[in-house]
């Protein structure tokens, strides 16, 4: 369940994986369990996924008290209206100072996209609108410091709007 001024509500959300983790690892502030929904460990060439290792990167993170995996097109999942769908954030957290983190992982071959753009813009509206509750990352290429700079961020509301100031004024500016 989501709530601007909240966050969201991990015990609210009803979590209806169509298929669950089936890799070694063992995730520990998976807020549903140890096996994620809807989440591959291994490409068909046996890489690890990026997406797997962002959860990874999620769940060892000291500042991230727990996460989910954001299950595509379930009613409870976090999501953001497009200009022609549903967006639904790959991961979502809950911070130790209870804000909340949602997380879109790219690719690098994507990360570029007229789709990412939009995301991004959509991101940085939706944290805008919290109040300081929310925040957004959209990490690539197996990068993942702006989760590090988003969850070390500061918590100050003058400090916080002062940064999506600066940021939605950089997004403005790449997309011109």
């Amino acid at each position: 369940m989501v709530d601007g001024a909240k966050g969201i509500d991990f015990s609210k959300t009803i979590y209806e994986p169509s298929w669950l983790y089936e890799g070694g690892f063992q995730f520990e502030k998976h807020y549903f369990g140890n096996k994620p929904g809807e989440l591959r460990e291994k490409t068909a060439a046996g890489e690890l996924t990026e997406e797997f290792k962002c959860a990874q990167f999620l769940d060892q993170h000291p500042r991230v008290k727990h996460w989910m995996r954001n299950l595509v097109r379930k009613t409870s999942s976090l999501r953001l209206q497009t200009s022609t769908d549903w967006f639904y954030p790959d991961f979502v957290c809950c911070l130790d100072d209870g804000r909340t983190l949602a997380v879109e992982y790219k690719g690098k071959h994507a990360h570029s996209a007229d789709d990412a753009e939009e995301k991004r813009a959509l991101g940085a509206v939706w944290a805008g609108r919290s109040g300081g509750r929310c925040l957004f990352v959209m990490p690539t290429d197996n990068d993942f410091s702006v989760i590090d700079k988003a969850a070390n961020s500061p918590t100050d509301a003058a400090a916080l709007a002062k940064d999506l100031i600066r940021r939605n004024k950089e997004l403005f500016k790449r997309l011109s």
